[in-house]
This record gives structure tokens, sequence and C-alpha cells, in this order.
């Protein structure tokens, strides 16, 4: 299965502020996605962490990832306030 890897992607949250993902997607159609949100850094998640999920394994599987930056942290906008973490919608996801 051929899949994309788009870096960087700035996600618009409700009140504007952006949010960087880094979003691995098959190459055509629509695909149940998971959202992961990483105060340590998006660009570290899955290549080769042990305790982090396969990400290519994910997207092999017919799954869309989305490794996003936690508000305020590395290349997401706005402040964040790590260990006051909030759970908010992945509605633009799909």
């Amino acid at each position: 299965m051929q899949h994309l890897y788009d870096i960087d992607v700035q996600v618009p949250m409700r009140d504007g502020v952006a949010l960087a993902a880094n979003v691995w997607h098959p190459a055509e159609g629509q695909a149940p996605t998971l959202l992961v949100r990483m105060p340590y850094g998006k660009d570290v998640m899955g290549l080769g962490q042990p305790a982090m999920p396969d990400l290519l394994a994910l997207v092999e599987a017919g799954y869309a990832v989305v490794v996003q930056d936690c508000r305020g942290t590395h290349r997401s906008e706005g402040e964040g306030a790590v260990g006051n973490l909030r759970v908010a919608s992945g509605a633009w996801a799909r």
C-alpha cells in the first residue's frame, strides 16, 4: 500500500491557534484516523522508539496517523501547560 507523509501540517483550533502535526496516510481514499498529541515533540514518534506504536505498520494496516505537538510545545503555537493538558475533539481529522 502506498502512503504519503505530510510534515508540519498547521491545524487550526477553534480559538485560532495552529497546532503542528505530522500526518501519515494512504495515498488514495479515506482511512480511520488515530490522533496522538505529544508534549515531547511529534518528530520522535514511532520510528525506532520501542515504547511507541510502529507508525509504518499502522499505515500498512490501513490507518491514517496524526502525531501532533501539544499547544505551546515545539512547533505548535499558543501557550501550553504540560500536566494540565485538555482532551479535545479530533473532528478536523475526518
